[in-house]
């Protein structure tokens, strides 16, 4: 499997930022919103924190790589396509494709972005439709936790069906310890206990790592750890404020937390979470910068990362 340079993403995060500055978000529909699309204009701290690590980690791979004209990449999830069409500005020769179950982000996406040369396709991750072993490479950034259990072997399945002999998959969701185990333990993923509502099943790294083996072959996995400090002090201090010394208090800001999430619609869901993060990062002196340039990439070790990067050879 290709090796590549295992440190700070700074140099990727300072060209994402020079380019994201020069090309403002567009306004999330509401629709896309609710389904779960435009993290860049809804919660930019997952943006920068968690979904663009991915991305960075693929570009590093890319480069590595050598991708040469012709060659094809895919990606199960593409939301907006923001991302998306960054990574195509920086490999013009890559054709791009970007997938998705919601119509309304592949609508947002087609409109937005498809100028840009990227083709969008409305189409669900776990079943594309698209001719077996037609790209060189199928990314997926946090969305493999939006599946089922069960549904995640059909996620990863498709993934290797896609892929030409020796291409690669990279596939980026959080570590259950460093996200849903640090609001609540939850080993039967019940809606109820979720930390991120939409999210039906996170993954431990050994877990993830065993599942991209069973699809892909004990030899053609490795599992990358995504880390980030800054992203991570705000995350879990905001987590913190939910469990206050005193039960009663704790009771009530969980009962409150869980009645927003569950009722609120999607656009108020986020506003708070907003608010609330700003206030923790103006508390703790980190602004959005910071948490971009935060972001680095290690070897699998014994320390539980932050965010997991699946990669697989076929």
């Amino acid at each position: 499997m290709q090796k590549i340079t295992y440190s700070s993403f700074k140099k990727e995060a300072e060209k994402y930022w020079e380019w994201s500055e020069a090309m403002p978000v567009a306004p999330i529909p509401p629709l896309v919103a609710k389904e779960g699309a435009g993290s860049e204009m809804r919660t930019p701290i997952m943006h920068f924190g968690v979904i663009l690590p991915v991305y960075m980690s693929v570009i590093r791979y890319l480069m590595a790589l050598k991708p040469k004209k012709g060659m094809r990449l895919i990606e199960l999830g593409s939301g907006s396509g923001r991302p998306l069409t960054y990574l195509k500005t920086l490999f013009p020769d890559l054709e791009i494709w970007g997938v998705d179950y919601s119509a309304a982000g592949i609508e947002y996406a087609q409109k937005t972005y498809g100028k840009y040369g990227v083709k969008f396709k409305h189409v669900p991750a776990q079943d594309t439709s698209l001719k077996s072993g037609y790209f060189d490479f199928v990314i997926s950034s946090h969305v493999i936790e939006h599946v089922t259990k069960e549904q995640a072997h059909d996620f990863m399945e498709e993934a290797r069906r896609l892929l030409k002999k020796d291409g690669y998959a990279f596939i980026g969701t959080p570590e259950r310890r460093r996200c849903q185990e640090l609001y609540s333990m939850n080993p039967t993923d019940k809606p109820s206990l979720r930390l991120v509502p939409p999210h039906e099943h996170e993954f431990r790294l050994d877990e993830l790592k065993a599942l991209g083996q069973e699809v892909f072959g004990k030899n053609n996995v490795r599992v990358d750890a995504l880390v980030n400090p800054a992203f991570m002090s705000i995350f879990k201090s905001s987590i913190d404020r939910f469990r206050p010394s005193s039960p009663l208090r704790k009771s009530t800001l969980t009962f409150a937390y869980r009645t927003i999430r569950d009722t609120a619609p999607r656009p108020i869901f986020d506003t708070i979470t907003r608010v609330g993060v700003k206030r923790q990062m103006k508390s703790l002196r980190i602004d959005f910068h910071d948490v971009l340039l935060g972001n680095s990439i290690e070897a699998e070790s014994k320390k539980v990362p932050d965010n997991l990067l699946l990669v697989c050879q076929k």
